[in-house]
């Protein structure tokens, strides 16, 4: 992406200058004014359009093959569009600056510093324009043909990550946070969720990477693509645990942590309450009965029972069981102790 930068004085001066040729209209035009019709001129190229042709110097010959130089073009042939007219205009800057413009900014921040240029045309003509493009858009050849991932020296902090070693004053783009954001990748690729820290940071493909520590950064810039070849996302074993007093959000926020991760909620006090209810229903009140020879029916003594409803103290890991149950962990009598081998008194000592 090239950008052509000036300020708006300049843009509304060069529009209001642009004319259209309308040959058609005028009887006497010549075949190349015709096929030029309905295209627009700047000031500039009216200028160097009507120009007097070239003096040749008295060792010069005129060359046969040149192309013949275009016709002057005829001020009452130009007219001004509606859209170039300076009110118009001014309207049509506008929109650009508070809709478009705000868009395309958050275009260019996902582009690298190599596949974004950004120049300032002011009182530029076009031909000094487009060798300025051509210019810029040479490949650098003491630049490396792929990205290479090198630690970000003196980081201080997370925002300045984004700038250290970076002149963004004459073009270049600022860094960008990776799609792991603060969280170290190597440590992710590991099934381990840790945050990075910012002394151990790394630049690769203009994004940036932070560690937990100096190991984890070494590995990444051995190899980073090994660590990038697939999205973050969050190891299956990964478990958190929210809670808080009633009304401070916590079923809100795990709903919306379920939404976003595709996590299964386990409500402990939900499914206690629910487990409960169905047991009191029962008629008669089974103890617990884990067996291995189809679905375990996981109770409470009557005992048990009487001392809930009573509001008396109880065991909170009494109703892990019931957790396991509703997760879909099969629940099983633990097989006894193997028999211990016989000692023989005769081989120890006193």
């Amino acid at each position: 992406m090239i950008e052509l930068m000036a300020d708006d004085e300049e843009v509304i001066d060069r529009a209001v200058n642009l004319r259209m040729l309308i040959a058609e209209k005028d009887p006497e035009a010549d075949e190349d004014a015709v096929d030029e019709n309905g295209r627009v001129f700047s000031r500039w190229e009216r200028d160097e359009r009507n120009k007097p042709p070239k003096e040749l110097d008295e060792d010069e010959e005129e060359d046969p093959d040149a192309p013949e130089p275009p016709k002057p073009l005829k001020e009452d042939q130009l007219f001004l569009r509606i859209c170039d007219e300076k009110d118009n205009f001014i309207q049509e800057l506008d929109y650009y600056t508070t809709i478009e413009r705000p868009a395309f900014d958050d275009f260019i921040q996902l582009l690298y510093n190599h596949t974004y240029i950004k120049i300032d045309v002011a009182g530029m003509t076009p031909d000094e324009i487009t060798e300025t493009v051509k210019f810029r858009v040479k490949s650098n050849e003491s630049a490396p043909n792929r990205p290479i991932a090198k630690q970000i020296e003196d980081g201080g902090d997370y925002k300045s990550l984004l700038t250290e070693g970076i002149e963004t004053e004459e073009g270049h783009l600022a860094r960008q946070w990776s799609l792991w954001r603060q969280t170290d990748p190597v440590a992710l690729f590991k099934g381990i969720v840790l945050k990075g820290l910012p002394e151990f940071a790394a630049d690769y493909a203009n994004n940036v990477f932070v560690f937990a520590n100096e190991e984890n950064m070494k590995e990444f810039l051995a190899l980073p693509k090994a660590y990038l070849k697939c999205a973050p996302e969050m190891p299956p074993n990964y478990r958190t645990m929210m809670f808080g007093p009633s009304g401070s959000g916590v079923k809100t926020q795990a709903q919306m942590l379920s939404q976003f991760y595709n996590w299964k909620i386990i409500d402990f006090d939900k499914i206690v309450q629910n487990k409960l209810a169905a047991v009191m229903e029962l008629v008669e009140k089974p103890p617990n009965n884990v067996r291995t020879d189809g679905p375990c029916m996981v109770s409470l003594s009557q005992e048990e029972l009487e001392a809930i409803k009573d509001g008396k103290k109880f065991e909170s890991w009494k109703f892990i069981p019931w957790i396991l149950e509703y997760m879909g962990i099969p629940l099983a009598v633990r097989p006894p102790p193997p028999p211990a081998a016989p000692v023989n008194e005769e081989e120890l000592s006193e």
